[in-house]
């Protein structure tokens, strides 16, 4: 009696861990994104950003989106700009993809929440990823970074919902944050300085400038990174042909009066004598 309950035991035991293999093996197919949302291999996920709450309305944009290629592909022709107007993007760059956009006449407007972008990948391996973010510039129609702004993003998978309104990752890879510092300050609670709820210790994500002049024409001091954008190597080219140009001018000038007086005299002009003239 005892061996028959030892072998009927036996034979349940036997059938739960084969029954449990398959279940751990449909679990180890999926990548965790942003630890929100679990997305199975080889399935389709749509990753869009949102902005509310903008104390104006934007002129001008730049901003990057990174992914890690291990485990994602992305779909460049689902990038998606609804509501933006004259957008620039590139969505075949290696584990990010970056769009920019200014308008003059055709503000976007923020106030609400509203799409920024949108964009669809392909999961390729089971783990844990991230997609991340980093803004360099986001101005108002004077040129003025927006104080007040709330940043969130979703996720859709089979056509529903998974993640809703969560705040986004801020890129932190000093690679490229040190390459696309701006004046936007990427801060973690996706929130400007004017609308947080951590007034006393905002917390961002920062790269580094090592060059910086003021902009002039804006109401209040904000910089520019000169070295980066190639400003410093403009005013260097400026600064070489005026001289050029000054120093051409003055020996035009000798020339001339030079000419002048020798005409007055009657001595010979021709080019090839001018040095004997002189002497």
């Amino acid at each position: 009696m005892f061996k028959k309950i030892k072998t009927t035991l036996a034979c349940c035991s036997a059938l739960m861990m084969l029954c449990a293999v398959p279940l751990n093996v449909n679990a180890a197919e999926e990548v965790k994104i942003n630890d929100a949302a679990s997305v199975a291999v080889g399935d389709t996920f749509t990753y869009s950003m949102y902005i509310a709450d903008a104390s104006k309305d934007v002129m001008g944009m730049q901003a990057y989106v990174f992914y890690d290629t291990d485990y994602l592909e992305i779909d460049t022709d689902s990038i998606n700009f609804d509501n933006l107007n004259g957008v620039i993007y590139n969505g075949n760059l290696d584990g990010y993809m970056t769009f920019n956009f200014s308008d003059i006449s055709n503000y976007a407007s923020f106030s609400s929440r509203t799409q920024l972008v949108s964009m669809n990948f392909k999961v390729k391996k089971s783990g844990n990823t991230n997609v991340t973010y980093f803004i360099k510039e986001m101005y108002d129609s004077d040129m003025n970074t927006l104080t007040a702004y709330t940043i969130t993003y979703d996720i859709k998978s089979d056509g529903e919902t998974v993640v809703s309104e969560k705040t986004p990752i801020v890129e932190e890879a000093e690679k490229y944050i040190n390459t696309y510092q701006g004046n936007f300050i990427n801060y973690i609670d996706g929130k400007g300085n004017d609308n947080t709820d951590e007034k006393t210790d905002h917390k961002a994500v920062i790269g580094e400038k090592t060059t910086m002049m003021p902009q002039n024409n804006q109401g209040n001091t904000q910089y520019v990174d000169v070295q980066k954008s190639g400003s410093g190597a403009s005013v260097t080219t400026i600064v070489i042909v005026c001289g050029l140009l000054l120093i051409g001018g003055a020996i035009g000038g000798v020339m001339y009066f030079r000419h002048k007086e020798n005409t007055k005299n009657g001595l010979n002009t021709d080019s090839d004598n001018i040095d004997n003239d002189m002497t």
